[in-house]
């Protein structure tokens, strides 16, 4: 019996650890990245984006304004998932974001749970104004910003959840 043989019978052969877990996840994403609808005639360029930002997100560390299909530009930050989203498809959860384009003609939108404005940037050319609710303080302030960069005159009230909290009765 070979070497190779005694360690498959042993079950030694079986990969574990950490390195099969990271080996599984870069096969899901690159494969994710691949048959992307939004990422059709796209696939090579959104692979390179893809190896640039595990490397920017590891060495540079340093947020890098994108330009999103719409027009609109977008500051990705290294920490943030919704960057990776920016970096890796054409168009960020692309079924629900063209189905609300197609059906969004004016008015005002409301994006609840708003992070970073992505959704928002991505619909803004869609609608006259726009109000978004975000708790956490970090990723408010990074909507403030990508709204400023694209000059968007959208709202992101401050202190709105304290308001509520405050207004409660149970």
């Amino acid at each position: 019996m070979g070497v190779l043989s005694a360690h498959r019978a042993a079950g030694w052969w079986a990969p574990q650890g950490r390195l099969p877990s990271f080996l599984e996840n870069t096969r899901y994403l690159l494969g994710s990245i691949w048959h992307e609808e939004s990422n059709r005639k796209q696939c090579i360029k959104r692979l390179f984006l893809f190896f640039g930002s595990q490397v920017w997100k590891r060495v540079v560390k340093i947020p890098i304004v994108v330009k999103l299909f719409n027009g609109l530009q977008f500051r990705a930050h290294p920490d943030c998932q919704a960057s990776s989203a920016v970096m890796y498809t054409r168009i960020p959860d692309s079924r629900d974001i063209l189905f609300l384009r197609a059906h969004i003609r004016a008015g005002t939108l409301i994006d609840v749970g708003a992070n970073v404005g992505l959704v928002t940037l991505l619909l803004a050319d869609r609608v006259q104004h726009a109000l978004l609710f975000e708790p956490n303080p970090i990723a408010a302030q990074r909507a403030r910003e990508n709204l400023a960069l694209n000059r968007l005159n959208f709202e992101v009230p401050t202190n709105w959840l304290y308001r509520i909290q405050r207004n409660c009765r149970v």
